[in-house]
């Protein structure tokens, strides 16, 4: 099925995956796109939470400790209770194998069933194939809205205040720094990519991912993180695409720093 070019609107996504690590690539990768995001680690967390709150879909892992993929959906889809979306849109993530249980875990009620690892475009449509399926709203509520899921802005400056602990003079200090180093390590970024050195890119985006960058903007940021995970997976393909989307954030950030710090 082709890839749809049309943004969905913020969805509000339940994520329930034994693996911390899992959990956090699928929030960054998700909240990089405007949508809210609710991690959990296992089964009986996940039933607590539809439970108490309302989500637009739910993405989990088939293996979680207590109970599997399918015995969550069978207890989500029998639920009598009004205050737990029992059609709620479920998403599954299995590894190689599970492909031979497609059968059984449709049986269940699962509505999507992805093989790890996933890809954020691959992800983004399936969640949009199963609310169309299920007749949910997938399209953004407003222009606004839309524009909040574009990321890349530079951070207010009273939020890196209240988050970080940081003065004002502090934080041109950091913005010093990011626009002396910003354009070498973008541009080793951009080396690597293009030559397909997957373990220079893994490298350099765990640099850029956890470096000053994130603090004064988040967006690149997250594309870094997202790229290091695709290229620790061998996915050229997919870093490249990040690669390609990451660019423009860099260079608003860029000229954002040279407004600022000269």
């Amino acid at each position: 099925m082709p890839l749809s070019d049309s943004p969905l609107r913020a969805l509000n996504i339940l994520v329930a995956d034994s693996s911390l690590l899992n959990r956090r690539i699928l929030a960054a990768m998700l909240e990089r796109r405007g949508h809210s995001v609710q991690l959990v680690a296992d089964s009986r967390e996940l039933l607590s939470e539809l439970l108490h709150n309302v989500y637009d879909v739910l993405v989990m892992d088939v293996t979680m400790p207590h109970m599997d993929g399918v015995e969550v959906t069978e207890a989500i889809r029998s639920s009598v209770t009004d205050r737990v979306d029992a059609s709620i849109p479920v998403i599954a993530l299995a590894d190689a194998k599970g492909e031979d249980d497609r059968e059984r875990f449709i049986k269940a009620g699962i509505d999507g069933l992805l093989i790890k690892p996933v890809r954020i475009t691959t992800l983004l449509q399936t969640v949009r194939d199963v609310m169309e399926h299920k007749g949910r709203q997938v399209a953004p509520r407003s222009e606004s809205e839309i524009a909040r899921q574009k990321d890349g802005r530079m951070r207010e400056l009273d939020f890196i205040f209240s988050e970080f602990g940081l003065d004002r003079d502090d934080v041109f200090s950091l913005y010093a720094l990011v626009k002396e180093s910003l354009p070498r390590e973008f541009s080793a970024l951009k080396v690597a990519a293009e030559e397909g050195w997957l373990g220079e890119v893994a490298d350099v985006a765990h640099s850029l991912a956890g470096s000053a960058l994130d603090i004064i903007s988040e967006g690149p940021a997250l594309v870094a993180r997202e790229m290091e995970h695709a290229a620790r997976n061998g996915d050229l393909q997919e870093v490249r695409l990040l690669y390609a989307e990451m660019e423009p954030q860099v260079f608003r950030v860029y000229a954002e720093l040279e407004r600022l710090v000269g």
